[in-house]
């Protein structure tokens, strides 16, 4: 699937610079959350991008971050 793998990478960006602005557990900030988690499960190598991001680092102990999709 390496076609939809830019579109994924602009879906991420957009979903990391919502999630700065919105209160973590807020619905808005939990379906930007999900956004990111499900396009790094589906792309892993877009983690690469945020390795040194904060709010990435925090997504990832986030409860959700290891559910599968849906």
């Amino acid at each position: 699937m390496p076609e939809f793998m830019e579109q994924a990478r602009i879906n991420v960006a957009d979903a990391m610079e919502h999630l700065r602005t919105k209160a973590v557990g807020s619905l808005q900030w939990e379906h930007f959350a999900r956004v990111v988690r499900d396009k790094v499960q589906e792309f892993p190598s877009l983690a690469e991008d945020y390795v040194d991001d904060l709010v990435f680092l925090a997504l990832q102990s986030w409860e959700g971050w290891n559910r599968g999709r849906g």
